[in-house]
């Protein structure tokens, strides 16, 4: 399961980044950063009983939350400016089609098939990542743990790592600002459990996109 997991999570984001050209590498960032953050968080003793193999499962899906928006229009994609309350609803369906992606793919698989907890988790994390612990999230307004633990992991990633990335409507944020934004819930809600992990692992996250810039440049 964890060679084809992995695979699929290259190819797929792949085609993501190519298609939403802004935001390259992102994806895969968020993937990274999942990992830091859930090795902390298993490492925390906290009562999700995480195993190695769910921090490998889930930090590959998380390379594909934004899976579904290979089914929106490029001119939602791709909009320079911000979008309208009406786009944004539309783009807000990226969830529900990323989903949908991955049950139709199960659809053809057995229900002992190896690799069908991996597909499992990827469509848990497509739907629900952009969830908040407080229900100020979309699209179903979940709160808590209503909201599966990868899913939580995967959303404060992507709120990260996305604050930090210059995109087509904005520029990228300092880390320190971003940092502060995360733990003031300035990018939404995340259970507080989950936001001392962040904190916590902060010193790594560092090291880690400083690696990452360092190799951009070369």
């Amino acid at each position: 399961m964890e060679e084809a997991s992995s695979k699929m999570a290259r190819y797929f984001g792949a085609i993501i980044e190519n298609r939403d050209y802004i935001t390259t590498q992102h994806a895969r960032r968020v993937g990274m950063i999942s990992y830091v953050l859930l090795l902390k968080l298993k490492a925390s003793q906290h009562n999700y009983n995480l195993t190695d193999q769910d921090v490998r499962m889930i930090s590959s899906a998380a390379t594909l939350h934004d899976v579904g928006k290979l089914r929106l229009p490029d001119k939602i994609i791709n909009k320079a400016s911000r979008l309208t309350d009406a786009e944004y609803e539309i783009y807000q369906s990226h969830t529900y089609k990323g989903k949908k992606m991955f049950d139709d793919v199960m659809k053809h698989m057995s229900k002992n098939d190896p690799d069908r907890e991996f597909f499992e988790c990827c469509g848990e994390i497509c739907l629900f990542h952009h969830e908040r612990y407080f229900g100020d999230g979309y699209p179903e307004k979940k709160k808590g743990d209503e909201i599966p633990i990868g899913a939580q992991v995967v959303g404060l990633a992507d709120a990260y790592e996305d604050a930090l990335g210059d995109r087509l409507h904005k520029k990228a944020i300092s880390r320190f600002e971003v940092y502060n934004m995360i733990t003031s819930g300035e990018c939404g809600s995340f259970s507080p459990e989950l936001v001392k992990v962040f904190m916590d692992s902060r010193a790594d996250l560092e090291q880690l996109l400083a690696k990452e810039d360092k190799d951009k440049k070369v």
